[in-house]
């Protein structure tokens, strides 16, 4: 004997699931679904990307006056160039994650049968995991490299 139900919700299917799911059909009316409609990726920048020292107004404040003495031991003479960095490295981060979430918004899931919840979380982290592999990697430093007060040694590796 079998049954046929048009437009079960969610919980309708689940439960048939539990109890038939060696032998439940469910074909989809649409094959082909985005993404971006189950799945919502929220990018959590650090903090000192949102903050003063990567604004055009702190760089403005660092700025000596034309009739203010140098003095080569003010750390604002080498300090501009350590935040002007600092902010490039945060547009960096920006420019690259909205990139990675416009093309994935382009991406959709193919399949002719309602997948189950095991079978849908599994493709959701092949997708995310395989999203994530992309992203450009930093490094900080060498081997046997540290952070001085005088000079840094930062580089990406993209």
């Amino acid at each position: 004997m079998s049954m046929t139900y048009h437009d079960p919700s969610y919980a309708t299917y689940k439960k048939l699931y539990m109890n038939h799911s060696d032998k439940l059909i469910c074909p989809c009316t649409e094959i082909t679904a985005n993404y971006t409609l189950f799945i919502n990726i929220t990018p959590i920048y650090h903090p000192i990307c949102s903050n003063a020292f990567v604004k055009q107004i702190w760089f403005d404040q660092l700025r000596l006056s034309k009739n203010q003495p140098i003095n080569m031991l003010d750390w604002r003479l080498t300090s501009q160039g350590y935040f002007r960095s600092l902010a490039a490295l945060c547009k960096f981060a920006n420019d690259t994650m909205n990139n990675d979430l416009q093309e994935f918004g382009t991406r959709t899931i193919v399949t002719t049968q309602l997948l189950n919840e095991v079978l849908l979380h599994s493709e959701i982290n092949d997708i995310l995991e395989a999203e994530a592999g992309q992203l450009p990697k930093f490094r900080y430093g060498n081997k046997s490299s540290h952070l001085s007060k005088k000079e840094t040694n930062f580089y990406s590796i993209v």
